[in-house]
């Protein structure tokens, strides 16, 4: 899969709630008002004749700027259908850069449930 980093960064975006028809032009179509875009792949079901959307994809931008601005928009339809979108703060990007995670402290409790 292609993407854009530039100093560690990568600019990707995490969108869920698709359409079952949903594919990679109606995400790109759809995303490019925002900025440049890299790459779009939506995550599909090829175990269902003809493939369908598994729900969810993701958008990499050229630019921190466009996922930015993308992000700012709070109501989005896709194929018919809301859509969510987040950042995906594990691709080079630390939660206090993001600004939309809270940065994680070792010290304090978490509901997580970890293997023992």
């Amino acid at each position: 899969m292609c993407t854009h980093t530039q100093q560690g960064q990568e600019y990707k975006v995490f969108v869920g709630g698709l359409a079952l028809q949903s594919r990679e032009d109606s995400l790109r179509d759809y995303f490019s008002t925002f900025g440049e875009i890299v790459d779009v792949v939506v995550m599909m079901d090829r175990n269902m004749e003809p493939p369908k959307s598994r729900g969810f994809g993701f958008v990499t931008f050229a630019t921190n700027e466009g996922r930015e601005t993308c992000l700012e928009i709070t109501e989005r339809e896709i194929d018919g259908k809301r859509v969510s979108c987040n950042t995906l703060g594990s691709y080079g990007t630390t939660p206090e850069e993001a600004g939309r995670l809270e940065a994680f402290d070792p010290g304090q409790p978490t509901n997580w449930i970890l293997p023992a």
